[in-house]
């Protein structure tokens, strides 16, 4: 472990709690759901300064353009070997429309092309660190979600007998 690794602290759980339900779930950058995988980031680039203030939580894509020095050449690394993938896959498409390929070798091609996909981003280090929402908040959503679903639910229906009584004593309709 490098000198500045070992500088390295982490914010701590009620922090993040916290500044998840401050972004109301989403990237502080650009807005995208956080439900899918976030990371913890160091507003200052200080990773010793854990204060909550210093803390912002990014969907994956906005905190690797954050990465600096080796980690961001292993995600272009990664990157340039997806792009060779997604080629050969298209490759592949073509081919098994026009008929020159068996569907049961484009089924194994597609496997290799996923397995060779994986092991590159478990090399490269892409999905490290992901994190997800705490299920409490995730539970608390959903009550929150429920409530107001019923509540409109509710509203629904009161209109709707209303709409009944008034037919009922002959008002309009």
């Amino acid at each position: 472990m490098s000198e500045k690794q070992a500088e390295r602290k982490d914010f701590s759980e009620w922090a993040v709690t916290i500044v998840y339900m401050a972004q109301e779930g989403v990237c502080a950058k650009c807005g995208n759901t956080l439900a899918l995988g976030f990371h913890r980031h160091h507003k200052d680039g200080n990773r010793s300064n854990n204060s909550v203030n210093n803390l912002e939580l990014l969907c994956m894509e906005c905190h690797r353009a954050t990465y600096r020095g080796a980690k961001r050449k292993r995600l272009q690394s990664h990157r340039e070997y997806e792009k060779k993938v997604f080629d050969n896959l298209n490759e592949v498409i073509e081919s098994t429309l026009k008929g020159s390929l068996a569907g049961s070798t484009t089924e194994r091609l597609l496997e290799a092309m996923s397995t060779s996909l994986k092991l590159s981003r478990s090399i490269n280090h892409i999905d490290d660190d992901i994190e997800y929402p705490p299920p409490t908040i995730t539970v608390f959503r959903r009550l929150v979600e429920q409530n107001a679903l019923t509540d409109a639910y509710m509203e629904g229906f009161k209109a709707c007998l209303s709409a009944v009584r008034v037919e009922a004593k002959g008002g309009p309709g």
